[in-house]
């Protein structure tokens, strides 16, 4: 009768709305499990990055450490301030210090020029020096670090050169004698060549002791006893004479 048929169509409509409902929680159970398992994907690659870190020797001052920043300031005659500051070098030395990444990078010969013309690199590092004059290059150093002659070599060629050894090594061109540049090759990897306005900083220091080292070609060497602070030192002043300072070409 109408009575029934009435209660049967509310069972089913009942049923059907339960089966829904269920399936409806079946869904976020299943989306909620891989929202979890994707969750658990990050951790586990956060945790195999970290691993993988470790495992591949990251040192630990690249990780952590204090900076160290100062200013140099170099006087030429007459006490006027230089302005290449930025040909200068500065450096770390240290006991514990690791070795510098060895690199690969370049000194152009353009203009009858060397670009850059002081360039720092770790020990065990090659240079690379393309020509980009119309004209032949020779590119050859008799420093002890590095004695080396790449002989001639013209536009759109390229010759290399290692630096194995710690030191400055003076590098020249044997067809122009005007041109030269300064290769200063380093042990740690605490170097650095400051800004025009002078200024220079060391990131990621342990703190303890150290010596500072500054070089220009017409200031000279300065080195200085350095105290790295737990939480970082600041205004190291270093300071270079140049007013004695004399151009000389190389005779080879």
């Amino acid at each position: 009768d109408f009575w029934t048929l009435g209660r049967l169509c509310r069972r089913h409509r009942g049923c059907a709305e339960q089966q829904t409902q269920s399936q409806k929680r079946h869904r976020l159970t299943r989306s909620d499990e891989r929202h979890s398992i994707a969750g658990m994907g990050h951790g586990r690659f956060g945790v195999v990055l970290v691993m993988i870190l470790a495992a591949a020797g990251v040192p630990a001052w690249s990780q952590s450490g204090v900076t160290v920043t100062g200013n140099l300031t170099i006087l030429d005659k007459g006490g006027k301030r230089a302005t290449d500051l930025a040909d200068a070098v500065v450096w770390l030395e240290g006991a514990g210090i690791p070795e510098g990444r060895v690199v690969e990078t370049q000194i152009n010969t353009h203009n009858k020029r060397f670009l850059p013309r002081v360039l720092a690199v770790p020990t065990g590092s090659t240079v690379a020096f393309p020509n980009y004059d119309p004209f032949d290059h020779n590119v050859f150093s008799q420093s002890e670090e590095a004695v080396f002659d790449l002989g001639l070599f013209g536009r759109g060629q390229s010759r290399s050169a290692r630096f194995p050894r710690a030191g400055i090594v003076r590098v020249y061109c044997n067809v122009h004698a005007a041109m030269s540049a300064y290769v200063i090759v380093l042990d740690g990897p605490h170097f650095t060549q400051p800004a025009s306005d002078g200024s220079f900083s060391f990131p990621r220091v342990t703190p303890g002791s150290y010596t500072i080292h500054v070089w220009h070609e017409r200031g000279g060497h300065q080195v200085l006893d350095l105290e790295v602070e737990p939480g970082g030192t600041s205004d190291v002043a270093m300071r270079l004479d140049a007013s004695g300072w004399k151009p000389q070409r190389h005779l080879n």
